[in-house]
């Protein structure tokens, strides 16, 4: 594994270790609203509920190579104290793609589906030391660090004195070589660069029609959204640089676009109607509250009222 810009550093370890625990992809499906009702209505008593985006994800990532580039809000800043009941919570999914669970789940027998648990994530997290980072996870790549296997990469929100409702751009990208990944995570003009080996336990898809993109969940979601791009090439720093500066936009290597007029086609239904075996229909599904509100250059969604 190679690594650079000094990635591998204690604080590194130490959140890979933690940050690999939470890979599982039940954050932000139908197990979330089960999950709710059977606490009491919590989070109706907090008079908080969340929103979640979800989309088909054949045809709009490419498990090859690709970036995700995002521009962001949180409703919260760096030094908040997020945590309440829990010792390590995700305030804020920013992307989310995994396979579908319950009855909407393709059940043929043939070579199209592989039974593969492939996975990424872009989240928020804040650990029992009071600690708010941005991660990224995912199931693709790995290094061995003896008893533990590390899937993650992350940034520290002080890094970037993380200000609550202002907007900041992140991406995460990834390319399949001959020995596993190269994989970034960029925030703001800063890049964080290492070289994966390729997981030796997740098999890969030969399609993804048994898969799901999520933006958001309906478990919790303090943050909005004002644009999504995913690619189908892992983008180039002096692209990333256009992005912060003009915006995103679809272009010859976009796969993916969401922003405000996305909003417009998509269903919407309220979280008590959110089953395992409810269908993403292809042009999308909202599921619960939001709001659009100003982003950085145009309309922004809120993932709550």
């Amino acid at each position: 594994m190679r690594i650079t810009n000094q990635i591998m550093d204690n604080r590194f370890i130490a959140a890979c270790i933690f940050t690999a625990a939470f890979i599982l992809c039940l954050t932000g499906t139908a197990a979330d609203v089960d999950k709710n009702k059977k606490d009491g209505g919590k989070k109706k008593e907090q008079g908080k509920l969340y929103g979640q985006a979800v989309f088909p994800a054949e045809g709009r990532i490419s498990l090859d190579e690709g970036t995700v580039e995002a521009w962001v809000s949180l409703d919260y800043s760096a030094g908040t104290t997020v945590i309440q009941d829990k010792s390590n919570i995700i305030p804020m999914i920013f992307f989310n793609f995994c396979e579908k669970v319950g009855n909407d789940k393709g059940k043929d027998n043939s070579d199209n589906y592989a039974g593969t648990d492939a996975r990424m994530r872009l989240a928020t997290f804040q650990n029992r030391r009071m600690v708010n980072y941005l991660a990224y996870n995912c199931s693709l790549f790995n290094y061995d660090a003896g008893e533990s296997t590390l899937k993650a990469m992350r940034y520290d929100l002080e890094d970037f004195s993380w200000k609550e409702n202002e907007w900041y751009f992140t991406a995460i990208s990834w390319k399949k070589t001959g020995a596993g990944y190269d994989v970034f995570i960029y925030v703001n003009g800063k890049k964080k660069e290492t070289a994966f080996d390729k997981s030796a336990t997740t098999q890969i898809p030969k399609t993804l029609k048994d898969h799901l993109i999520s933006i958001g969940s309906v478990s919790s979601a303090m943050g909005a959204v004002e644009s999504l791009r995913i690619s189908k090439k892992a983008r180039t720093d002096e692209e990333m640089e256009a992005s912060m500066k003009n915006g995103l936009s679809k272009d010859d290597s976009t796969l993916f676009l969401f922003d405000a007029s996305t909003l417009t086609s998509m269903k919407k239904i309220h979280q008590e109607e959110f089953k395992n075996d409810t269908k993403v229909p292809d042009k999308g599904l909202f599921v619960g509250p939001y709001k659009t509100i100003k982003g950085k250059f145009g309309k922004a969604i809120q993932f709550h009222e």
